[in-house]
């Protein structure tokens, strides 16, 4: 959001207005230190330490009106300090949940600081299944997150319907396990997993929410004080009911198990009776919910992998089997078999040294002697080490490497090195189906983050672009023309200008330095075009500027702040892109052959001639017959014209603005002069002496006086003395037959040359050689008396003068 609305990220909550307000809150009804009274949505209030004692705070962030770019629609919960409402982003068209604490909460240190930590640990955390932050700051009313608004109700709403299928409840079950394992990646501990604090989308993917109780693993906070209990008693672990202080990762594994006991029972995990669970899962789940940390599964990885074979039903084949055993179903065989004589498993594996033949329950080689247990362990080290790095960059997102890295484990044919085939499988899975689900989120995001760039809204682009990994910074999504890398560098640059732009703007009023201000107004506004403080700016510099300039009267108040002014009085026009028939109309082949022309860019071309006062104030001379300072400049050979722009180009002011100049093409200058008409001129078919400073007789051979640009009238597109007065200087080299062959898109002219072109007309020149469409030429290096003719046509007297044509780097993204 552009100031006054900038901020940061945010999280996610259940878009169900409707739902019951009793069963919603801040995402588990309390997570502020709030009304611990109310019933909780994981069966119970989640504690905290925050005092609830009024600390004046003040952390000097910008306060934001969230009105001016969300609509609200109702209220999703309430807790002691605050509420969750959902809302629509009318610049993104999506829905989103805004939370925030009120009250005397919003002026606590200890509240703000903990609704910050939320913000900053899932802003950290890119997953899809972690609810996103997508913004943060604060309004009026306190502080706020903008989140993800996830549709499907509460994984607690599912678990009150009873008990969920042990299949649903598995996949469930592994997807919290993949963002977790995002967020313990990140040395992210959550304090508070429970069916209340996972949402589901609509399509049933669930999602990891409320961070409020966060930590970082790795760092003493000061947020969490010496026995203080936080968290939901009937998930939380037993160290963490000792006090905060003791957890860590594995306490988030209990209350993961605690979780996934409701998912299986439909019964809160307050008195656990593991002969509700499924058989096959009761020892996983068992060892999952040991009271001391040591005896649990070490990571969420582990744990995941354990219940997976459990749930397969498959026997771990890395144990040791007596002699005829199958490690597969464990049914006893002759010992001379070689597949097992109830599931056809093979019995017979290769020595993990000579490679001859063995039963797979011997210790030694017949062959070789080689004992294989200490090669089993080797090698099965090995397989964990390769499945560790799977997992890791799967986390990163890393999907190439991942699959890469995987390959060895799923490769094995040895029933001993077996242990990581259900995990394989399982792994080749999550990998593709993360992939899918990341390429459409990546999708999204940079749409999103493009929508931003239009909004002007840079910091806010580069949030949302932050949320894509690091590994898929260069991932190409059809149908976009940036990647994420290349979005992110123009965002970044754009926004650095812009704070560069605002510091020197802001500098320089209070300093009343205003002389040369108006170019870095002019790039701001570009930057920040929703600017009224600016804008206003730049309409009292335009008026000083214009009326120091004599050149007042060519701008209406009203539209002061949409063209560009220089450091020297200059004034452009946006032309926008467009198509027209170039050359004279009808007019089938020749030096002015009609054809089609598109103008792709849009650019800013000089409302005025230039005029002696601007070429002197640059050149530090003037060449001109007729003198005067508002008259054009005229009597310049191409050379001195370009040389103009180049050190106008070159002034620190233009320079800081971000503006070079050049010469415009013979294309953009005659799809400015006709201004959307298809006439001889851009006021019709004839051309007044109220409209246009030109010869009465046409008498070429005789100097006709020029006049002070902007004495008639416009043409419709504001641009002045397009017909008469001087000719004016094109970048294109001179070419009779080029229209025969001129591209369509932004034609520029021949390579080479020896002439340049000419457009417009003069003062000596009769109305028909001041058409729109009609073609001067003269020689590049050649003196201001010297003539030349053009097609025969004509004779120019070197009364050749410029229109400028502006770029604006700080625009080029």
């Amino acid at each position: 959001m552009p100031d006054p609305e900038d901020s940061l990220g945010g999280e996610t909550f259940s878009g169900d207005a409707k739902a019951d307000r009793t069963e919603q809150s801040l995402g588990d009804e309390n997570t502020m230190g709030g009304d611990t009274s109310a019933d909780s949505l994981g069966d119970q209030s989640t504690l905290g330490d925050s005092h609830t004692e009024e600390e004046l705070f003040d952390d000097e962030m910008e306060l934001v009106d969230l009105s001016t770019r969300y609509t609200e629609e109702g209220v999703l919960g309430k807790g002691g300090f605050g509420e969750v409402v959902v809302a629509t982003d009318t610049r993104l068209g999506r829905k989103v949940a805004i939370k925030r604490i009120q009250g005397k909460a919003a002026r606590s240190k200890k509240a703000v600081q903990r609704f910050l930590t939320e913000a900053k640990s899932i802003a950290a955390l890119s997953h899809n299944n972690i609810v996103q932050i997508y913004d943060y700051g604060r309004a009026t009313d306190g502080p706020f997150l903008i989140m993800e608004c996830v549709q499907g109700g509460s994984l607690y709403d599912k678990c009150k319907a009873g008990p969920i299928e042990l299949e649903e409840a598995v996949n469930i079950f592994s997807q919290i396990c993949d963002g977790l394992a995002k967020a313990h990646a990140e040395n992210i501990i959550h304090r508070d997993i429970k069916p209340a604090n996972i949402l589901l989308t609509e399509d049933g993917v669930p999602k990891l929410t409320d961070f409020g109780l966060a930590k970082d693993d790795t760092a003493d906070t000061g947020m969490t004080m010496e026995g203080a209990v936080i968290g939901t008693l009937d998930f939380m672990p037993p160290e963490q009911r000792q006090g905060a202080e003791f957890t860590d990762h594995r306490s988030d594994l209990w209350s993961l198990a605690a979780t996934f006991y409701q998912m299986l029972t439909g019964e809160p995990p307050r008195v656990i009776d593991l002969e509700l669970v499924p058989l096959g899962i009761r020892p996983v789940l068992a060892k999952a919910l040991k009271s001391k940390k040591e005896d649990r599964f070490q990571s969420v990885h582990e744990m995941r992998e354990k219940i997976l074979q459990a749930h397969s039903g498959k026997m771990d084949t890395s144990r040791t089997l007596t002699e005829g055993e199958c490690p597969q179903c464990a049914t006893p065989n002759a010992p001379d078999r070689k597949f097992c004589r109830e599931c056809s498993s093979q019995l017979q594996v290769n020595c993990l040294k000579c490679e001859q033949a063995m039963a797979i329950w011997d210790k030694g080689c017949g062959e070789c002697g080689a004992q294989q247990t200490p090669l089993v362990d080797e090698a099965l080290a090995d397989l964990k080490k390769m499945h560790d790095q799977a997992e890791s960059l799967l986390v990163d997102l890393d999907f190439e490497a991942a699959a890469e890295k995987s390959k060895g484990v799923g490769s094995q044919m040895d029933s001993r090195l077996q242990q990581y085939a259900d995990w394989h499988q399982d792994f080749s899975t999550r990998l593709e189906s993360s992939r899918t689900s990341e390429l459409a989120r990546i999708e999204g995001l940079l749409q999103e983050a493009l929508a931003h760039e239009q909004a002007f809204d840079y910091e806010s682009g580069l949030q949302t672009l932050e949320q894509i990994a690091p590994a898929l910074k260069q991932t190409t999504i059809t149908g976009i023309i940036d990647t994420p890398e290349e979005l992110n560098d123009r965002l970044t640059t754009k926004q650095t200008r812009l704070r560069e732009l605002e510091g020197i703007v802001r500098e320089r009023v209070t300093k009343k330095d205003l002389v040369g201000l108006l170019p870095f107004v002019n790039a701001l506004l570009t930057l920040r075009p929703d600017r009224p403080d600016v804008q206003k700016l730049k309409i009292q510099l335009v008026e000083r500027c214009l009326e120091r300039t004599g050149q007042f009267r060519f701008v209406p108040a009203a539209s002061q702040h949409s063209a560009l002014t220089n450091s020297i009085g200059m004034i452009f026009l946006l032309v926008q892109s467009g198509e027209f028939v170039m050359g004279e109309p009808g007019c089938g082949s020749g030096e002015n052959q009609a054809h089609q022309v598109r103008i792709t860019r849009p650019f800013h071309l000089g409302m005025l001639q230039v005029t002696q006062q601007q070429y002197e104030s640059v050149m530090g001379d003037n060449p001109s017959i007729f003198q005067g300072p508002h008259l054009p400049v005229e009597h310049l050979s191409w050379l001195q014209a370009t040389e103009f722009a180049k050190r106008l180009s070159a002034k620190e002011d233009e320079k800081m603005a971000g503006y070079s100049y050049r010469l415009p093409t013979e294309a953009e200058w005659e799809y400015a002069c006709r201004a959307g008409t298809t006439n001889d001129f851009s006021f019709g078919n004839s051309l007044r002496h109220s409209q246009a400073n030109f010869s009465q007789n046409g008498r070429q051979e005789i100097a006709q006086p020029t006049s002070p640009v902007g004495s008639f009238e416009p043409n419709p597109w504001g641009f002045y003395d397009m017909h008469g007065n001087v000719w004016e200087w094109c970048s294109d080299w001179f070419d009779s037959e080029y229209f025969e062959k001129s591209p369509t898109d932004d034609p520029r002219g021949p390579s080479k040359g020896t002439h340049h072109t000419l457009r417009g007309g003069a003062a000596s020149n009769a109305d028909y050689e001041c058409f729109s469409y009609m073609r001067g030429e003269a020689s590049t290096c050649d003196g201001p008396v010297e003539r030349h003719h053009a097609g025969g046509r004509f004779e120019a007297l070197g009364d050749f003068g410029i229109r400028l044509v502006s770029e604006i780097r700080t625009n080029s993204g």
